[in-house]
C-alpha cells in the first residue's frame, strides 16, 4: 500500500473545494491528522456498530453504504463526504450515538479515500480551529443538505407508489 507524506496530503486537501482556500499552516495541521488509504473491491471502510473517530472524503472509486444487506446509496464523486454522522453525534450525544450507523464498503477496486481524525479539533489553537471547523462543517452542511434533498425526493416517489398500490387494492 502506498504511503502518502504530508506534502502529498496537503496537495490532496487543496484539490477538495472545502479546503482549497485554507493557508498552508492550517493545511499542515489538517494533514497531520489525515491519512490516504486505498481499498480493494468489497473491502470494508467503515463497519456498522463500531466506533471510529474519522470522517472520510472520497478521492476516487465508488463507496457503497450498506444497511441490512441493502445498498442505500453510493458515493462516486471526488470530495463526497461520509462518516460525518458519528462525528456529529459523538460531539453532541452518547457513545452509542457515535458508533457507525451503517457499513461503507469499496464498491470497486482501487477506491481511495482521505480520512481525517476528529481529534484534530481538540489540538488546534482558536484561530486555526475556527477556520478548519468552518471548512469541515461547511462540508458537513452541504453533504447533509444533499442527503435531505435526495431523501425528500425518494419519499415523494414512495408516497406515489403507495398511493398507486392502494388504488389497485380498491378495485
Amino acid at each position: 500500500m502506498r504511503k502518502y507524506d504530508a506534502e502529498q496530503i496537503i496537495e490532496i486537501l487543496k484539490s477538495l473545494n472545502r479546503f482549497s482556500g485554507l493557508d498552508t499552516e492550517t493545511l499542515q495541521s489538517i494533514a497531520s491528522y489525515a491519512q490516504v488509504r486505498e481499498y480493494r473491491h468489497k473491502e470494508c471502510i467503515v463497519k456498522e456498530g463500531e466506533f471510529d473517530s474519522r470522517f472520510y472524503f472520497l478521492l476516487s472509486g465508488i463507496a457503497a453504504v450498506i444497511k441490512g444487506g441493502e445498498v442505500l446509496v453510493t458515493f462516486q464523486r471526488k470530495g463526497e463526504l461520509f462518516g460525518e454522522m458519528a462525528i456529529i453525534f459523538g460531539e453532541m450525544g452518547t457513545i452509542e450515538e457515535s458508533t457507525r450507523s451503517a457499513t461503507i464498503m469499496a464498491a470497486v477496486s482501487e477506491t481511495k479515500c482521505l480520512s481525517i481524525d476528529a481529534s484534530l479539533f481538540d489540538s488546534l489553537k482558536a484561530d486555526a480551529k475556527d477556520r478548519i471547523l468552518a471548512a469541515v462543517y461547511g462540508a458537513f452542511s452541504y453533504h447533509l443538505a444533499t442527503k435531505i434533498r435526495s431523501m425528500s425526493e425518494e419519499i415523494v416517489g414512495l408516497r406515489k407508489e403507495i398511493k398507486a398500490l392502494k388504488s389497485l387494492g380498491n378495485k
